[in-house]
């Protein structure tokens, strides 16, 4: 699942309501003026960054509108070019399949031959010759070799169900049963006079999963070996899911492998000839789950680095090739991408969450744990670029009251140059003020949560303003953080007379394990529970109106923003509801189970974080959007809450978006939505 940001156009369907005039925004009092406020703004007002890069090993391009600057690393110098230089070419990127799925075709390293998936089989392709590696693949009947299931690509990252061996002699691939995994059925086209329909085999909690097996073909040999994958039965212990497939550096077939509740994850290598697996790496968290998608990198020909949360945290640990974990780092904070990896001096450069408010730091530590030392301001957060050497680094640095600067440093933290200042004077000078750090304590009665306050346009402390969350609050991945101390010019809703409240939660990642685990099988109330905490917060503040308080949010953001108007309806007066998840029995299993847990395990944890459950609480206004060809958050979850709705006698606005995929209401109608609902004619409390 991801938040989706994009907004859509959609068209309006209130049942018996009179539809008021179309393009009404301009007309609402404050508008325009807000408008100009942000122009004023936007005209004045600069936040230090750079879209510059690295010329050489010392040289830093930093381009500032049409003029280009060069800063020499060694001296802080700065020199003024007459022409921009050509950009070096960097790695990465490229194609992509389509959302949830896999590549079809792919050629081996060496050129000499090709693979190919098509109607369930595999072939391969040599000197101009076909060879079928499989024979009884049948997409009709759920057999598949050489391509994944859907929740592989979309909750596994997993976008190759087939490749080469670095020195193009094997060719592994999956083969997925999928017979007995239940068949969604999509409506498309609905525009059309004549509509289509989608299917996806797409098992949901309490439904059977695609069981996958790993095969590898030897170009030698022309044998075809079936790698170990689990020590048992596929719904018996790790070996359900087998994802993050490459090659070791020794020659052997590495995978992660998971249990169906994803509470233990295990790094294992096969040797290609024989298929005998060998376990590498074991992480367990019985009291919640293991994120499968962090990143390993291989050091030499003999160990990888790889993330362990043995000690409560996310840290560095090396994984030898026979298996054996030595800690690297030990922060009582989360680790974030490695930065640099100096093998000549065997030094590794890292980010960690270790500043305030979780800020990030860039650290150095030895490959032999010795002369850990953070290298940057514990105050501030950060964001680096390192140069090819690893000898320099571009260093952005802000926090949520401080505004970004950013300064070229050595590797001993030493300053050498600034690149860029910001000039923030004119918010102040436009009619806003700068947003507030705070912080609150969570629903639990001990954890300290951040807050972010944005203040309306022309604020007037003796007056009264409505206050809007913008909310996710659902687990992240890999590497991604619950909180970015980051500056922040005033949201777009404070031109129009709003509070805008940003609030941690707890649940993300970005905190620990105990941070993550507080959401393990309570989605839909350990954030709920939290957001309504920071709203109580919030109100102590001047000029807050907490009986005016709007929340809007988009996928799981849409799923918070209904659960909090139905579960707080005292907190919460306004919902905008996008593209949400009303029921986790709707979702995928992958993603679904490894924070819920099993259906059958945890039959009460589902109802209490279903939005039917609390329809007859509803008391504010709300708006529910969702798109009619949206093959994520199905449209099943929309219309089980409507109709719950109905029921429950219960008046709202559904916005639909015919033939959207995953997608949110426009902004446009949205704004509209929160101002004739918390300013213009707000229900009484």
């Amino acid at each position: 699942m991801i938040s989706a940001r994009a907004f859509f156009l959609s068209a309006t369907l209130l049942a018996g309501a009179t539809v008021l005039a179309q393009q009404r925004l301009p007309s609402y009092p404050g508008v325009r003026e807000g408008q100009a406020a942000r122009q004023a703004l936007a005209s004045s007002v600069s936040l230090a960054r750079t879209s510059g890069w690295w010329q050489d090993n010392f040289t830093f391009i930093h381009p500032v509108g049409n003029d280009t600057f060069a800063f020499d690393a060694r001296t802080g110098q700065r020199t003024a070019l007459t022409a921009r230089p050509t950009r070096p070419a960097v790695g990465g990127g490229g194609r992509q399949p389509g959302r949830g799925r896999q590549f079809t075709t792919l050629a081996s390293p060496d050129g000499s031959a090709r693979a190919d998936y098509k109607d369930g089989n595999l072939s391969l392709t040599e000197n101009g010759r076909t060879t079928a590696l499989s024979q009884d693949g049948d997409e009709a009947r759920g057999i598949k070799y050489g391509s994944a299931s859907w929740v592989y690509g979309e909750e596994l990252a997993q976008n190759e169900a087939f490749g080469f061996s670095p020195n193009s002699r094997y060719v592994w691939f999956y083969r997925f049963d999928e017979s007995r995994v239940p068949i969604y059925y999509l409506t498309l086209n609905q525009r059309d006079p004549q509509s289509t329909l989608a299917t996806e085999r797409y098992p949901k909690p309490g439904q059977p999963n695609p069981e996958v097996e790993l095969y590898v073909f030897d170009r030698q040999t022309r044998q075809t070996t079936r790698m170990q994958v689990r020590p048992g039965a596929f719904d018996e212990g790790v070996g359900h899911y087998i994802f993050r497939i490459g090659w070791l550096a020794d020659g052997r077939l590495y995978f992660r492998r998971a249990d169906r509740r994803q509470q233990v994850l295990e790094l294992c290598a096969s040797d290609p000839t024989t298929g005998i697996t060998k376990v590498l790496q074991r992480e367990t968290n019985p009291e919640g789950w293991v994120d499968g998608d962090f990143p390993m990198f291989p050091v030499g020909n003999d160990r990888l680095l790889s993330i362990t949360e043995r000690n409560g945290f996310a840290n560095w640990a090396w994984v030898g090739m026979d298996g054996t974990v030595t800690p690297l780092t030990s922060h009582q904070a989360e680790v974030r991408r490695p930065v640099h990896f100096d093998d000549q001096n065997q030094v590794l450069f890292y980010m960690a969450l270790d500043g305030k408010r979780h800020g990030a730091q860039l650290w150095r530590v030895g490959y032999n744990g010795q002369g850990a030392a953070r290298l940057t301001d514990p105050e501030l957060a950060h964001q680096v670029m390192p140069s090819p050497d690893g000898q320099f680094f571009v260093v952005t640095s802000q926090s949520d009251t401080v505004p970004p600067v950013v300064r070229i440093i050595d590797r001993n933290g030493q300053v050498k140059a600034t690149v860029a200042e910001s000039n923030v004077e004119g918010i102040t000078r436009a009619g806003y003020r700068r947003t507030e750090a705070l912080t609150f304590t969570s629903a639990d009665g001990t954890t300290v949560l951040n807050a972010r306050l944005h203040y309306p346009v022309n604020f007037d402390p003796s007056k009264k303003y409505p206050m809007i969350l913008p909310v996710y609050g659902g687990p992240l991945g890999a590497f991604q953080t619950s909180w970015n101390p980051s500056f922040e010019l005033p949201d777009s809703y404070c031109d129009y007379g709003f509070f805008v409240l940003e609030v941690e939660n707890r649940g993300p990642s970005g905190r620990g394990v105990a941070f993550k685990n507080a959401m393990y099988r309570h989605m839909g109330r350990a954030e709920i529970d939290d957001m309504a905490k920071g709203v109580e917060m919030a109100r102590t503040k001047p000029g807050v109106d907490g009986n005016r308080v709007g929340i809007i949010g988009t996928s799981y953001g849409g799923y918070t923003s209904i659960m909090a108007i139905l579960r707080y309806p005292d907190h919460f007066h306004a919902a905008v509801s996008n593209s949400n998840v009303s029921d986790w029995r709707n979702y995928d299993t992958t993603y679904t189970e490894r924070y819920m847990d099993l259906l059958e395990r945890n039959v009460e944890g589902y109802d209490a974080g279903r939005a039917a459950t609390y329809a007859a609480n509803l008391k504010g206004a709300l708006m529910i959007y969702y798109g009619t060809a949206d093959d994520n958050t199905h449209p099943t979850n929309s219309l089980q809450i409507i109709a719950a709705l109905q029921r429950a006698g219960k008046s709202f606005e559904v916005q639909v978006g015919p033939d959207a995929g995953h997608s949110a209401v426009s902004y446009q109608r949205s704004l509209e939505f929160l101002i004739e609902n918390l300013i213009l004619r707000p229900a009484t409390p």
